[in-house]
């Protein structure tokens, strides 16, 4: 711990809400005892400039009070919160940071198209709005989406997972509907495994929300899924 310590350049340092609570077998708080590791590592950080992100699990910042005064800087740093609700959001925000210091992403940057600053519409489309506009499509969902760009942003997206007679059948598919998607400048993401093809439809310009572009695009996949398998 201590080797690696030395090298560390950012100290995420974790606090729920019993953090100043933890006691050991004689009941004594463990955060005043001076040979604890986790005080030993805040100390560590803070002697030596090492950046420090408290992220609160469901709580707030301890008190200044409740503190080792060796420890009272702590409610000094910025901190992050991590929420059930907006979890995806919220770590994302974390790993900007993490990249912002150097860190690396475990998945190779994509290059992306410029976004549209000015995008007046389309305009991103009520959840409720969209459940209605999919009930005519089978298998079409609504499903959160996080992006693969550099920055992770969090969004919604629509989804569907298409299965074929054939890897062949899908590749038809692709090749069928390409210069569609090309016109209309929607490009969906899609993965494809043997003979099943999932595509996932949002509006990176506007925050990675799903528009009319996404369900008109998921209209007309539809429409070609359809007269494909009819024709085999």
């Amino acid at each position: 711990i201590n080797e690696n310590l030395k090298k560390a350049t950012i100290l995420i340092v974790i606090i729920g809400r019993n953090w100043l609570k933890f006691t050991d077998e004689y009941h004594r708080r463990r955060i005043d005892n001076d040979k604890d590791w986790v005080r030993t590592e805040i100390e560590f950080a803070l002697e030596n400039n090492i950046t420090i992100i408290p992220f609160l699990i469901g709580c707030k910042i301890p008190p200044k009070e409740g503190l080792p005064e060796t420890l009272e800087r702590l409610v000094h740093f910025e901190a992050l919160s991590l929420s059930a609700s907006n979890w995806r959001h919220d770590l994302g925000k974390l790993i900007e940071i993490m990249i912002s210091s150097g860190f690396n992403t475990s998945s190779p940057e994509l290059a992306m198209p410029d976004l549209v600053s000015d995008m007046l519409f389309p305009l991103p489309i009520p959840i409720s709005h969209i459940n209605n506009e999919l009930k005519g499509f089978v298998g079409w969902k609504v499903v959160e989406y996080y992006s693969k760009e550099k920055i992770p942003q969090p969004g919604i997206a629509i989804e569907k997972m298409f299965e074929f007679k054939s890897f062949e059948m899908v590749i038809k598919f692709i090749e069928t509907v390409s210069d569609h998607i090309s016109n209309r400048q929607h490009h969906p993401e899609w993965e494809n495994i043997w003979k099943y093809l999932r595509v996932r439809l949002s509006t990176r310009d506007i925050g990675h929300k799903v528009t009319s572009l996404a369900i008109s695009l998921a209209r007309y996949l539809e429409g070609k899924y359809l007269e494909i398998n009819l024709k085999h």
